[in-house]
This record gives C-alpha cells, sequence and structure tokens, in this order.
C-alpha cells in the first residue's frame, strides 16, 4: 500500500494534559482504509523526539 502524509497537525506550548482533535482525511476519492495516526512530542529545541507514539486505526464508511 502507499505511504503518504494525508494530514498534520502541530501543537505548540499547550499547557492542557489531555486533548481532544478532529483531523480531516484530504486528498483521497474515498477515506475507506487502514491509516497511521504518529505523534511525536518536543521539548524546545526540535532535535530528538521526547517520545514516539503510534496508533493504527481503519476508516470503514
Amino acid at each position: 500500500p502507499e505511504e503518504r502524509i494525508i494530514a498534520e497537525l502541530s501543537i505548540i506550548e499547550t499547557m492542557h494534559r489531555k486533548m481532544e482533535f478532529t483531523v480531516h482525511v484530504r486528498g483521497v476519492e474515498s477515506p475507506n482504509g487502514d491509516y497511521l495516526a504518529q505523534a511525536d512530542l518536543y521539548y524546545e529545541e526540535r532535535t530528538a523526539p521526547q517520545d514516539q507514539r503510534e496508533v493504527p486505526f481503519s476508516i470503514q464508511v
């Protein structure tokens, strides 16, 4: 399967410990399929991330 970025989101200097986001799937004919959400956590300098997470999910319409 083709791997490409379909959406991006940046959060800068939040003070909230828990947040929810809506990210729209763009540039595809149908959103059906398997996806991977990736998050990189940085503090101050964007050299090496302090933490990284990946969460696979599927959309079936």
